[in-house]
């Protein structure tokens, strides 16, 4: 009898080390498997969202390219490239540009064309500076091909602004080029649409400089920290660091296929955090969720898990004694 109760104490001390140490091991496992479910779903959103980018750009920057292959724009350069009254010139193209082409497009502020020296040839604002760093800068980065100007803030309208130029030609012969200036209202709505996003889940754009080219969901104000807050953590870092590489260099730097990153946001807080960089590799998409979140669900799994090593020992306790009321009843 002694025997007998001795292995019963020796039985469900070891079927509670057995569930202490299922507990810890389940709560390794279900931890991990979450954290890493979220960055692979958080990496391939930030990949998504970047598609959508260059998509975005790609289609706006088509517009460019359509402006500049309009008839009365490429004419105009041309005469006042052979030396054609400026002014006259001038005027008929601003009418143009205001009446025939800035409608085209709602979120299309500003146009302009510069001739192939880089002034003004046509505008649809009348207080435009002849000759500005924006001109100076559009003009040199956009007399080859297609040229994208990231979100700025624009002095002259005093409001935020993303550009795109297009050079205009006639044959071989450089007229100058057609500067599209518009608001940057459809790319932080594609970044910041919520289909497919968990609760905490946000996915944010930063420059190579970290500074935020979409909105905050921390801050307040109308720009709510659009190029006016640096994104500091060690996340925004480690993109940050992989501006500029192959994308090859950025996976075998990172470890591969990268494990599950967990980091503290500008917050201070924990976070679930992937990044990809667009396709220019100039800006950074990131995409987080807050820990809590993702590992809300980890006590229901326990649970299952803790309920299915209590089933399996109280199969056992009910197969010792079974065995021990048959032996007895068979005596």
């Amino acid at each position: 009898m002694n025997k007998r109760f001795l292995h019963i104490i020796n039985f469900f001390v070891f079927s509670f080390l057995i569930v202490i140490s299922s507990w810890f091991y389940s709560n390794y496992i279900i931890e991990n498997t979450l954290i890493k479910n979220s960055h692979d779903h958080l990496k391939s959103m930030a990949h998504l969202r970047s598609d959508h980018i260059e998509t975005f750009l790609a289609e706006e920057g088509q517009r460019a390219w359509d402006f500049s292959s309009d008839w009365l724009i490429r004419d105009s350069l041309s005469r006042m490239s052979e030396g054609e009254n400026f002014s006259n010139v001038k005027n008929r193209l601003d009418k143009h540009l205001t009446s025939n082409i800035i409608g085209v497009d709602e979120d299309i502020y500003h146009l302009i064309v510069l001739d192939f020296e880089g002034n003004v040839a046509g505008t649809t604002s009348s207080d435009t500076v002849i000759e500005n760093d924006f001109n100076e800068e559009i003009f040199e980065k956009g007399k080859e091909n297609l040229y994208v100007k990231e979100i700025f803030y624009d002095e002259e309208f005093r409001r935020n602004g993303i550009a795109f130029s297009a050079p205009v030609y006639d044959g071989n012969d450089f007229l100058g080029i057609v500067v599209v200036k518009r608001t940057p209202s459809g790319l932080i709505n594609l970044v910041s649409e919520k289909i497919g996003l968990k609760e905490s889940e946000f996915i944010y754009v930063i420059n190579s400089e970290g500074y935020l080219l979409t909105p905050s969901r921390f801050l307040s104000g109308e720009n709510k920290g659009i190029l006016t807050q640096v994104a500091d953590s060690e996340s925004v870092n480690m993109c940050l660091s992989d501006i500029g590489k192959p994308q090859e260099d950025r996976l075998m730097e990172h470890g591969g296929e990268r494990d599950a990153m967990i980091f503290r946001d500008y917050r201070g807080e924990y976070v679930v955090s992937a990044h990809w960089l667009t396709g220019n590799g100039g800006w950074c998409v990131l995409a987080e969720i807050e820990m809590g979140e993702v590992l809300k669900d980890k006590l229901g799994a326990l649970e299952l898990m803790i309920a299915l090593a209590f089933a399996a020992i109280a199969s056992i306790l009910f197969g010792f004694f079974a065995g021990n009321y048959s032996s007895k009843f068979g005596k």
